[in-house]
């Protein structure tokens, strides 16, 4: 990230963290399966726009081998900013 930006990040991520902290369980589950339907459709997509002649059954199986990739990689501390980076099959 470019270190202009980054005391702009460290604002919001703050800010989300302080906003989770007051949610319930239930409310924290829900904007979980929220973020996966987003990155399942911003994969869908990527998908769609990589591979402009597929079809909706080949668009799902290439989003199932994105999220199969992504659970192969090391989850370490930045698991989750490499998951965003995977190739798009």
């Amino acid at each position: 990230m470019n270190p202009e930006f980054q005391p702009l990040a460290d604002a919001i991520y703050h800010e989300h963290v302080l906003r989770v902290r007051k949610m319930t369980p239930e409310e924290r589950m829900l904007e979980g399966v929220g973020m996966l339907e987003a990155e399942q459709e911003a994969v869908w997509t990527a998908c769609s726009k990589t591979i402009p002649s597929a079809s909706d059954t080949e668009l799902n199986e290439a989003v199932r081998r994105h999220f199969r990739l992504a659970r192969q990689q090391e989850r370490g501390p930045d698991f989750y900013e490499k998951l965003r980076y995977l190739p798009v099959p």
